[in-house]
Order: C-alpha cells, then sequence, then structure tokens
C-alpha cells in the first residue's frame, strides 16, 4: 500500500554511513582494584581525515563520573592500576624510547618511574607495587628474501623477536622512586611474559 510522508521534529533518522563509521568504540576496560573506578580506552575515526583518535576515561563505577580524561593530556599506552586504586601508570614512548610514569588521581601529580628505555615491549606490576618486571625485545637479522612461516604466531610483525627481562625495585617501597634495576634474562633465555605470584615472592616467566 502507499506510504503517506510524515514530518516530525524527533530527533531520529535512518541509520547513515557515519552511525557505523564514527561512533565511539570501547577498546578495553580496566577496573581498579577496589571496584569504585573503571579506565575505559575509547576509539574514534575522525570524520574528515579518516585517522583514528583514541583516548582514556576513567569513571566512578557508582554514578559513571568522568574523574580522567586523557584527552589532554598525554597518549596513554599499557595501562595498569597500582593497588591504593587512586594511581595508575602507563608508558610514553618518544623517538624510540619508552618512559614508564605513574599518576595519582588525588594529588593530580605525575612521576616517571624509568625513562628512556629502548626497545621496550611490555611490563608487570608486583601485586604490592614494591617492584616491576619489564621486557626488551631486540628483531633478529635477517637477510633473507622470504619469511618461513611454522605456526601462526609467525605472522605476526613482531615474530622472530627475542625478549631480554629486566627487574625493577622500589626506594620507599611502593612505586614512587625508582631504585635498583636488575637483568634477569637475555635474548638467549627469551622469556616473553611474567606472572607474578598473590604475595610478591614470586616470578614465574614463559
Amino acid at each position: 500500500r502507499e506510504e503517506k510522508i510524515a514530518v516530525s521534529l524527533t530527533p531520529h533518522h535512518k541509520t547513515a554511513p557515519e552511525n557505523v563509521l564514527n561512533v565511539i568504540e570501547v577498546m578495553s576496560i580496566w577496573v581498579s582494584p577496589d571496584g569504585k573506578r573503571a579506565a575505559v580506552s575509547l576509539k574514534q575515526t575522525d570524520q574528515d581525515s579518516g585517522k583514528p583518535d583514541t583516548w582514556l576515561e576513567i569513571l566512578e563505577t557508582s554514578s559513571g563520573n568522568r574523574v580522567f580524561s586523557s584527552r589532554n593530556f598525554a597518549k596513554i599506552d599499557h595501562f595498569n592500576w597500582l593497588r591504593d586504586s587512586s594511581t595508575f601508570s602507563f608508558t610514553v614512548t618518544q623517538q624510540d624510547k619508552t618512559s614508564i610514569h605513574q599518576y595519582n588521581l588525588n594529588s593530580l601529580s605525575q612521576e616517571v618511574l624509568l625513562k628512556d628505555l629502548k626497545n621496550f615491549s611490555d611490563y608487570w606490576w608486583a601485586p604490592d607495587n614494591s617492584y616491576l618486571v619489564y621486557c626488551t625485545s631486540q628483531k633478529e637479522s635477517s637477510t633473507d628474501d622470504y619469511k618461513y612461516i611454522r605456526d601462526i604466531p609467525d605472522r605476526a610483525g613482531d615474530s622472530g623477536s627475542r625478549y631480554s627481562m629486566f627487574i625493577c625495585f622500589f626506594r620507599g617501597g611502593t612505586g614512587n622512586t625508582a631504585g635498583t634495576v636488575h637483568q634477569v634474562s637475555d635474548e638467549e633465555q627469551n622469556f616473553q611474559s611474567a606472572r607474578i605470584s598473590p604475595d610478591s615472592k614470586t616470578i614465574l616467566f614463559t
């Protein structure tokens, strides 16, 4: 049957491409140890340039109120909550050198924990925040014109990299000024991740 054209002032319209392509996407969520805050990683594609814009927001879980946004702060990578639920750590990379920072939401203060790490890959906090383990990667040099794919992980861009592990202890006991850094493995052992026991006394390298 014939449909009549209707005019309306309600804010609804048919789905358009920008409704799908330019929506804000939730990439990751990290809930604080006390459950009172949640950090949310967001991404949105710019309608004009087509480039993705990524940022992080921290919300109160009870009200949804925003307490922090990285949009006018810095590009945040490798986000981690510290056990006090008011402090978080993150990495900033400039000119192939990475620094690990921490930021306190109560005092609005920022501190550099480790500076200018070359070939940084990832890091893991001890549950009591008295130390962290981080790893660096070194890509194996090859003069071959081809790449031998044996397993699915070999397809990744970072396949062929070998890893070294380091442990950093902090003065004062809990994630403030970096004290001593020890290398605990090199590319020969090639450990790629660390899992730290709940009492912070034992580390499993894999």
